[in-house]
């Protein structure tokens, strides 16, 4: 019985040392699941903060793609300095044709009131013009009476008989 008994408490230790090898174990998975867990979640909190810097990574290549598309069309324009002394050249152009403009309205204003003198001229011409033709049909026109004198009433009667008519300018 003793065998037996030592055999029971052998097994009894054997199986306390199992059991307490089986408790370690599941305190060893158990800090090995927090471990994994811990690392788990640190990997989270790492992808999450990987994508706000894959983010801000592709706006800053955005902003830089959009920056170069700039920089391309501004060089194509010219320089504030140069555009300034365009305008100013411009500006100075556009003075000198403004002069000339000017001048050119008052030398047409000065036409057109010379223009009209002179048909106010033309006309005061024809109506003494027409005096005077008038005055030739008269019988007793001295001119008419000195073409007959000289001998050629003929002339004298052709030339200036009641039909005839003055040629006329026309006014516009």
């Amino acid at each position: 019985m003793l065998s037996t008994l030592s055999q029971c408490e052998f097994s009894m230790g054997k199986t306390l040392l199992v059991y307490d090898m089986n408790l370690r174990e599941m305190e060893n998975y158990e800090k090995i699941y927090k471990e994994i867990e811990s690392s788990i979640a640190g990997a989270h909190e790492k992808i999450a903060e990987c994508k706000k810097q894959i983010l801000q990574a592709k706006r800053i290549r955005k902003n830089r793609q959009e920056y170069d598309a700039l920089a391309k069309v501004i060089q194509h324009h010219p320089d504030r300095h140069e555009t300034l002394k365009e305008l100013e050249i411009l500006g100075k152009e556009l003075e000198h044709l403004s002069h000339i403009k000017e001048n050119i309205e008052d030398k047409l204003d000065l036409r057109r009131k010379q223009f009209y003198v002179l048909l106010n001229t033309i006309h005061e011409l024809q109506q003494t013009l027409e005096k005077i033709y008038s005055g030739l049909h008269q019988e007793k026109n001295p001119y008419r009476e000195f073409l007959i004198k000289r001998g050629t009433k003929s002339e004298a009667a052709a030339a200036l008989t009641p039909n005839d008519k003055l040629p006329l300018v026309t006014i516009l």
